[in-house]
């Protein structure tokens, strides 16, 4: 073999080597592009509201379906709730998905505390097949108490919401005896303040009131005096299931205030 013909081999096996090192490259560079899931209902239905009244308190509770194409992932979830785009990558069941919502209106000029549910005969895309929530809601507004995602074909077994009217005006002496004092122990209320709230430079002190236990754990928790913020209100309630009052006498009313402040130059 001559010079000449040596020298072209060289470089032809030069370029080879170079050519199939630039395609493996690209091929490990490319990353599959993930195309946005469609995340719009094929179908919005409202199912006609159920109206009632226990005193001076009137509502109604109505149920929301909205029907997608897909069951969402958590990570679709996530992307949903927080208004971005999922993609098709984060879709991890299929066939039809309920969003099922629950709203309780306040059609009453008091403002109510409403204990709303929501049960299925099978779990829904949680697990769970019993939600149940306390919120207050104000006259002449509307609550979305919760939601959550089921398959299509699973009807809520169970939809209500209990409600009673929070009394206006001041608040009427227990007419405890000293010793009847609890002892309360429970999380910063700081931790249950809604972000939504804070936004919204919502501060208040919400009066709970309820019945001492024997295991310290409050029962019959009601709003007895509001912060004059809806928001505010239900995050007391919420607070109420992590708070422990110690006392002897058992089956006693007590009360406890709840203070909603933002900190000077948060």
């Amino acid at each position: 073999m001559s010079r000449l013909t040596t020298r072209v081999v060289a470089l032809m096996s030069s370029a080879f080597s170079w050519v199939a090192a630039a395609q493996t490259t690209a091929i490990q560079d490319v990353t599959p592009m993930r195309r946005p899931v469609e995340v719009r209902p094929i179908e919005d239905r409202r199912l006609p509201g159920v109206d009632q009244v226990n005193g001076e308190a009137k509502w109604t509770t109505e149920l929301a379906q909205q029907i997608y194409a897909f069951c969402p992932g958590d990570a679709i979830v996530d992307a949903l709730e927080s208004g971005s785009s999922p993609t098709e990558a984060d879709d991890s069941q299929a066939g039809n998905c309920a969003r099922n919502t629950l709203f309780v209106r306040n059609t009453s000029q008091l403002i109510i505390q409403c204990k709303a549910l929501l049960e299925y005969a099978v779990p829904d895309h949680s697990g769970n097949t019993r939600l149940e929530i306390e919120r207050v809601i104000f006259p002449g507004t509307e609550d979305a108490a919760f939601h959550s995602y089921a398959n299509a074909s699973t009807s809520p077994k169970a939809v209500s919401a209990r409600c009673f009217a929070i009394p206006a005006g001041p608040l009427a002496p227990l007419g405890n005896p000293p010793e009847c004092r609890p002892e309360f122990q429970g999380p910063p209320a700081d931790d249950f303040y809604p972000a939504s709230s804070r936004r919204r430079d919502e501060q208040g002190s919400v009066v709970l009131e309820f019945v001492l236990t024997a295991d310290s754990v409050p029962a019959d928790v009601r709003v007895a005096a509001s912060s004059g913020f809806a928001e505010l209100d239900s995050a007391a309630l919420k607070y109420a299931k992590y708070l422990h009052a110690k006392s002897t006498c058992v089956g006693a009313h007590a009360r406890v205030k709840v203070r909603f402040a933002i900190a000077a130059g948060a």
